[in-house]
């Protein structure tokens, strides 16, 4: 089985940012959501989609606090979340070139 993991650089409207991976025990929090959705979906809401799976991480770390009213606060707090693996999900296969590197 392929390993599933994000890396995320989250930046909040204070200025702040945070490194931070998110993995498959992120993805099922993500599922088990009444607005998210299977992972062969997650397309369908690709920011949120991001912004879930970054704060989800990030409350597993203890850099946020669990629960229906810090994922709202986050919300209005983040401004952007942003890919750092070449492809979001996806590990380089051995039998794969591996990405280029960023300029």
């Amino acid at each position: 089985m392929a390993v599933i993991k994000w890396d995320f650089t989250v930046e909040m409207a204070d200025g702040t940012e945070h490194n931070i991976v998110a993995d498959q025990r992120d993805l099922s929090e993500w599922e088990e959501e009444k607005f998210g959705t299977p992972f062969h979906q997650a397309q369908n809401k690709p920011v949120v989609f991001s912004r879930y799976l970054a704060w989800s991480a990030m409350v597993r770390e203890g850099l946020r606090e669990e629960g229906p009213a810090d994922w709202k606060k986050f919300k209005r707090e983040c401004k952007e979340v942003r890919e750092n693996s070449a492809s979001a999900g996806d590990q380089v296969d051995p039998g794969k070139a591996a990405p280029p590197d960023a300029p």
